[in-house]
C-alpha cells in the first residue's frame, strides 16, 4: 500500500532526494487520454521503499483528473484526510529522512521528533503537510506488547508502508472503523473528532 503527495515543484523535491540518497526514481513522465478526448499529462517521482511516499504533479491542469465540484461530495460525507499511519523499521530514522526530502517546503510542512505511544511499545514521529499528518510508527526494540508484535508481523509480511488512514466527517455523520483488510492489514477510519494518536498507530481490535 503506498500513498502519494503532490508537490508545487517536483523537480526541486527529486533533487533533494537526490542529494540525500533517498532512492527515487523520476520525473517519470505519465499521461492518458479521456474518453471525452482531454489530454492529461502528470510527472511521478517513485521511491524504492513504501515508507516513503511518491510523488506526482500535474502538467495540464489538475481539475481535468481530479474531478470538482459535487462530484466530490461523498456518500460517507468524508470530507478529507485526518492523517495516515506507516509502518517502519524505525520512526527517527524514517522522520530523518522526511526532513531531507520535504526541506525545501518552508512552513507548509512540520516535524515532530519520534517519541513512545502511551503503552502500547511503539515509537512515533510525525509529518504535518496543512493540517494532514504522517505518522510513522515502529515497535520498540524488545518490546511484547499486542501491538508491537502485530506491527513487527506486518513489516515481516509485506514491508514498510501505510496501513491505517483516519479520514475527517463532520458533526452528525457515523463514526466507523473498517478493517483491517485481511490481505494488507490495512484499516480506515470516519472519525468526527480528532483520532487520539494511540488509537492512530494501533487502531481498536487489532
Amino acid at each position: 500500500m503506498d500513498f502519494a503527495l503532490v508537490p508545487p515543484d517536483i523537480e526541486e523535491v527529486l533533487a533533494q532526494a537526490q542529494a540525500h540518497q533517498l532512492g527515487y526514481k523520476g520525473p517519470i513522465d505519465g499521461s492518458r487520454v479521456t474518453p471525452k478526448g482531454d489530454r492529461l499529462e502528470w510527472q511521478l517521482g517513485r521511491p524504492e521503499s513504501a515508507e516513503l511516499p511518491f510523488l506526482c504533479a500535474d502538467i495540464t491542469p489538475r481539475s481535468l483528473r481530479v474531478a470538482e465540484g459535487e462530484v466530490r461530495t461523498q456518500a460517507n460525507r468524508v470530507q478529507g484526510i485526518a492523517s495516515v499511519a506507516v509502518a517502519v523499521e524505525d520512526a527517527a530514522a524514517t522522520l530523518a529522512r522526511y526532513r531531507h526530502l520535504l526541506c525545501s517546503q518552508g512552513e507548509s510542512v512540520a516535524f515532530a521528533d519520534a517519541g513512545p505511544v502511551g503503552e502500547l511499545g511503539l515509537d512515533a514521529s510525525t509529518v504535518t503537510i496543512n493540517g494532514a499528518k504522517i505518522i510513522l510508527a515502529s515497535a520498540q526494540r524488545a518490546a511484547t506488547t499486542p501491538a508491537a508484535v502485530w506491527l513487527n508481523s506486518l513489516l515481516a509480511k509485506r514491508g514498510p508502508g501505510a496501513y491505517a488512514l483516519a479520514v475527517r466527517v463532520p458533526d452528525g455523520a457515523a463514526p466507523h472503523l473498517y478493517g483491517p483488510d485481511e490481505a494488507r492489514g490495512v484499516y480506515i477510519e470516519l472519525s468526527v473528532d480528532d483520532v487520539p494518536l494511540t488509537r492512530r498507530v494501533f487502531p481498536a481490535g487489532a
